[in-house]
């Protein structure tokens, strides 16, 4: 630990497994509360694998009524690799899993997005006025995405009568790190807290672990995103309770981090 600071984290580590890109303004806030950060990306993005259709399907959009973009990462490369503002036809009502996408949706230049206040998950976009069966019936829906991933979103859209299309813009693959570089993290810099995003995110860091410092790992506490990442830790074997951020902007991964091991916390 590094001396007093008068800072709320004071020499706390903090891990930080989201992807390179999108780590800095999170690492960022952690060492202006006088944190220390680690960067350690447990998921890496790419181009998807059939990039042809996604082209093709953001040449349709007129076709649609609804688009929804599932987090920060659809946003930025559906727009990077496929659209840009004056792509997006009028009329096309765009939506948001949540208020951190749909900040992400508005630096380029789409200033009506609608979501719902306080939650980032399907389950919460379900219970949008606009997405209910009376009014979503026999619409045409895209969901921009990256590969995979869970398919309660658009099976709800579907029993309710919607026609939906996925634009997989991108795909997540695991980092591999040479053995070593990981095992330092836990003997050299071990971490107070780990902030993870995403269940994939989760899973690979327990694999990218080796079996020897898994001791470690599951002994760390995590600053989480949703209650079912919590359920997905304790079945890896984390022995602490993780602490669900509120929101899942930087400022809000930030503020629980500091209320859970900040000073006072200790």
């Amino acid at each position: 630990m590094i001396a007093e600071s008068g800072l709320p984290l004071n020499g706390i580590r903090v891990l930080v497994t989201r992807p390179e890109k999108q780590s800095g303004p999170l690492c960022e806030l952690i060492e202006e509360n006088g944190g220390v950060a680690l960067r350690l990306p447990t998921i890496e993005l790419q181009p998807p694998d059939d990039p042809a259709r996604a082209e093709q399907l953001c040449r349709r959009l007129a076709e649609f009524q609804i688009a929804i973009f599932i987090s920060s990462n659809a946003v930025d490369w559906a727009f990077d690799l496929f659209l840009d503002k004056n792509a997006i036809p009028d009329g096309l009502a765009i939506m948001a899993i949540g208020a951190g996408t749909a900040r992400q949706i508005r630096q380029y230049g789409i200033n009506d997005v609608s979501f719902l206040e306080g939650s980032a998950n399907s389950e919460a976009l379900l219970e949008l006025a606009e997405l209910q069966a009376d009014t979503i019936r026999g619409k045409r829906v895209i969901i921009f995405r990256g590969q995979g991933g869970r398919e309660l979103l658009a099976d709800g859209l579907r029993k309710r009568g919607a026609l939906v299309e996925y634009a997989e813009v991108y795909r997540r693959i695991r980092p591999h790190y040479k053995e070593d570089i990981i095992h330092k993290i836990w003997v050299d810099t071990p971490p107070d807290v780990i902030v993870i995003t995403s269940s994939e995110g989760l899973e690979n860091l327990f694999t990218m672990t080796a079996p020897g410092d898994h001791k470690f790992l599951l002994h760390t506490q995590l600053v989480l995103i949703g209650s079912r990442m919590s359920g997905q830790a304790r079945q890896l074997g984390f022995d602490r309770l993780p602490a669900i951020a509120r929101e899942t902007s930087n400022r809000g991964l930030l503020e629980t981090v500091i209320a859970t091991v900040g000073d006072g916390n200790r």
